[in-house]
Formats: C-alpha cells, structure tokens, sequence
C-alpha cells in the first residue's frame, strides 16, 4: 500500500465516504441490473461489513455505524440487551442513573443489567436508525427467547435514534413494540393481524381495547413524525384515531381496516387530522354517509395534496380542500344517476384543482341499472369546470353511453390531459352503449396536445368518417393507445397518431 493510499484511508471523512456505498439503499440499487436478488445482495453487504468492522480499527467505526444503520431483524439487539442476572447488586449505585452517565436503568422490575454490558450495547444502539420485525416464526422465537421484554418498556427507548420502525403487533405480546418507540420516529408502520382468530365477543373486546391503549402510548411517545401506515385488521378505525394527539409534523397518514365499520368516523376525529398543517397526503379504507353528518360542515384540509378513498357511498361528503390535487375513489357505491352527478358536483366544489381523478364505480347493487344508467358526459359534466386535471381515470360497469360527442366534451373541458382511462368492467365483449370512432380522437389530438396514454374499451372507424374527414398527420406525442380495434381501424389510428403504439385489447 503507497504511502498516499495510507494517509487517505486514515482520514475519517474518506472511510465514510467509502463505507457509504455499503448503505442499505445505494448497495441494492447497485446490484438491481445484476444477476442477485435482494436477499442475496444484502447477505453479501452485512458480510462484508462485519468483516470489515473486524479487520482493522481504522475499519471498525465506520463498517459498525453502517452495518447497524438498518436492522431487518430484532435478533442482533436481542443478542446485546442485558439480562437482570448480571446485574452487579454490591455496586449501589447501579441503576439510579440514567444509562447516558454510564449506569445501567432501572424498572419496576428492578435493576436492568450491569453498567458494562449497557455501555456495549449503546455502543451499537445508538447507530440503530430503521427496525424491522415481521411476525414470522422465527422473529417470534426471537421474542420468545428474550425473557421479560417489558422490563425495558418504562425507561427510556432501547434505540434512542430511531427514525423508522415496521412492525407486525403480535398476539401474545402486543407491547414489545413500546421500548423501541423513540422521540425521533419518523415513520412508524404497523400492523395487527385479523380479529377472525378470536371468535369469542370478550376477547374482541380486549383486544380492541389493547390496540387502543397501545396506539395511545405510542402517541405519547412520538413527538413529531412524518408518516404513519397503521394496518389494523378488521379492528374500527376509530381505535386508532381517536387518541390521536395534533401532530403538527405530519405528512402522510395511511389506514387500513377490514372492518364493517370502517366508513365511520366522529367529526371530531376528522377535525382533528384537518388541523395538522403539514398534512399532505391521507388514505381511508372506506366512508359512508351517516345521518349525523347532515349537521356537521366537511372537514377544511388546508394543505391536503393526495387523498385516496378505499370505498365511499353517494352521501358522503366529508371533506373539504381547496389545494387537493389527487383524488382516487378506488369503490364508488352508485345508486341512481342523479346522486352520481351531485357527487361529481360536490367534488368539483370542494377540490377545485384537481389535477388527477380516478373513480371507480360499482353499479352491481344499483337496481333498474339499464334503466337509469345516465350518459357518461352528463354525470361527469359538473367536473369540466376543474380545467386543471391532467389525468382522468373512469372504471365502471353497464350502460353508461360514451359516444364521440363525450370525448369531444372531455377535450374541451380538459386541454391539459396527458392521460385518460375510459375502463368498461364486463364480461359482455360487445360493450352495449359505447360508440366512440374517429370523430371523437381527433378531437382529443387537436385540443389536448398533451396526451401520452389513451385508454378505451373499444373504438370503432366507420367507413364514412374517413373520406369526409382529413386525416391530420401532424405529430402528437400520444405514446400508448389501448383499445379494441379491428384490422381496419387499427391502420387508421396508426395514421392519426404516428408515434403512438396500439395495443389491441382481446
């Protein structure tokens, strides 16, 4: 080794520097084109840096601050935490100071270890910025073998840095979580399993109970994060709302449920996540119109972007914000065509630039739906007034006519559009109510210059559209159409989008 090489590899920012390639992200990403998959590139990172750490002390700090960065498993913390039989009891003033004056905590349950061994295991800790515990078999083995996990959950977090946790709530344990719940958690993302496995209604009650005390504690616990995924099984969302404190750091909040229930809400729980003034982007598995919300005004987000609907009814109409850009109804309950078009009316009024809609409409339960079944434009019609949406999504079942007149509509009200989905769910191939041909394109190429993906379930080019209309061989930057189209229709579009690959739907 050249005397220079020495010298730069004895300086500190020069060793980070090398050893940050071997951060968690940057290796994988490095290793994605390859041949290994995930596993096998992260088994070849932690290898090489516990060799690392342990070939020279120039190598230790930094090999160690990487290697523990990340943890996609407890086991290693587990393996260093001490036991309450090493405690050194002639020493009487272990466990009366905190661990940072280098004496071991106490609890309830009595001194936690020796000074030593919470010196080692700091050592390491203190490096801990992401966890992961999964709720396999062996994660809970892992569990199992740690005796007396509460021991730890009164004093201060195990992991005092700690910026992300994923967790899977366990059933036997469900606070092994709490000792690893730090102040600087950004990301906390858990999940509890179904409550299907536990048939009897008092241990329903318990459980639902636990998870609400918990999620209490962790409120607690947690001064400013900025992401929450809570995956809660079929438990009401509301065991995990109503304890929630106003966080004023909060971003993005995600929550799952299976529930019944799911769609209800209190107004104080919405009103509450309303007045997080950094919250941006929010996920409900479902609403549902309520009779008592007829005397509550929707909930004003001020700075919501993105908000994602799991399943909505007609009535319901919660929210309010004026700055949301994304809206996705991922279930739409239809019930007539009337209640349709006032709730594209509602939407318009209450997200006024919107910039990406996506509904999808369940009309199975609707009644007399041949009957009532509107035309697409019509129903949509309130939504033209919101000229700011670049990307409109529309999945829906039975007659619903969209005609060249509607596609004509839609360029006029939406010029900026650079995607547009027309989805036709059914199994009946002849798509009764659906008559889009080639007048109809070429009004989306003349008045939405933007438009790069065309979805449709069908297009059809009469043979007398095409002499009286000429066909404008201009570029378009439409990339992808998809549609069903025969032979003959299929050469035409080519010839109208020149740039654009038509994928011909079955």
């Amino acid at each position: 080794m050249s005397t220079t090489t020495r010298r730069a590899l004895s300086m500190p920012d020069v060793l980070d520097e090398i050893f940050e390639f071997f951060d968690q992200d940057t290796f994988s990403s490095a290793f994605r084109e390859r041949t290994l998959d995930y596993q096998q590139s992260e088994r070849l990172r932690t290898r090489t840096l516990a060799h690392a750490a342990r070939v020279c002390r120039v190598f230790h700090a930094p090999a160690t601050r990487i290697l523990w960065r990340v943890l996609n498993s407890v086991d290693p913390i587990c393996a260093l935490l001490p036991s309450p039989s090493s405690h050194n009891r002639s020493d009487p003033n272990q466990g009366t100071r905190p661990p940072s004056d280098g004496h071991a905590p106490t609890s309830a349950f009595g001194p936690l270890g020796s000074a030593h061994e919470w010196d080692r295991f700091q050592t390491y800790a203190v490096h801990v910025r992401a966890l992961t515990h999964d709720g396999t078999e062996p994660e809970r083995a892992i569990v199992k073998r740690w005796p007396g996990i509460q021991r730890f959950a009164g004093g201060p977090p195990l992991l005092p840095n700690l910026a992300w946790i994923d967790w899977r709530i366990d059933l036997h344990d469900i606070n092994a979580i709490l000792p690893f719940v730090s102040p600087r958690l950004e990301v906390l993302d858990f999940r509890c399993p179904l409550a299907t496995i536990r048939p009897k209604p008092e241990v329903q009650r318990d459980w639902e109970k636990n998870i609400a005390s918990l999620t209490k504690q962790i409120y607690e616990r947690v001064s400013s994060p900025s992401v929450l995924y809570l995956s809660i099984g079929d438990l009401a969302p509301s065991t995990v709302v109503a304890h929630m404190p106003g966080y004023e750091s909060l971003r993005r909040f995600d929550l799952s449920s299976t529930a019944d229930d799911a769609a209800v809400y209190s107004p104080d729980e919405l009103h509450t996540l309303a007045r997080m003034p950094a919250l941006e982007a929010l996920k409900f598995p479902s609403f549902r119109g309520i009779p008592t919300w007829d005397a509550f005004e929707p909930a004003p987000f001020k700075n919501l972007k993105f908000l994602v609907l799991g399943s909505c009814t007609p009535d319901c109409s919660l929210f309010s914000c004026p700055s949301l850009e994304t809206l996705d109804i991922q279930r739409y309950i239809y019930r007539d065509a009337p209640t349709l078009r006032r709730s594209f009316e509602r939407w318009a009024r209450c997200f006024p630039r919107l910039e990406e809609f996506d509904c999808e409409i369940d009309i199975w339960r609707a009644p007399d739906l041949d009957r009532t079944a509107p035309a697409l434009a019509w129903a949509v019609a309130p939504l033209f007034a919101v000229a700011s949406l670049r990307s409109v999504a529309l999945g829906y079942a039975g007659n619903f006519p969209v005609d060249d007149a509607a596609l004509r509509a839609f360029a006029h009200a939406w010029p900026a559009l650079s995607y547009l989905s027309i989805l036709y769910n059914t199994m009946n191939k002849a798509y009764p109510g659906f008559d889009v041909g080639l007048p109809g394109l070429l009004a989306l190429k003349e008045r939405c210059p933007r438009l790069a993906t065309l979805r449709l379930p069908r297009v059809y080019v009469r043979p007398e559209e095409v002499p009286p209309l000429p066909l404008d061989r201009s570029d378009h930057r439409l990339q992808t159409l998809v549609a069903g189209v025969d032979e003959t229709s299929c050469g035409v579009l080519r010839d109208v989008f020149p740039h654009a690959e038509v994928v011909v739907l079955a």
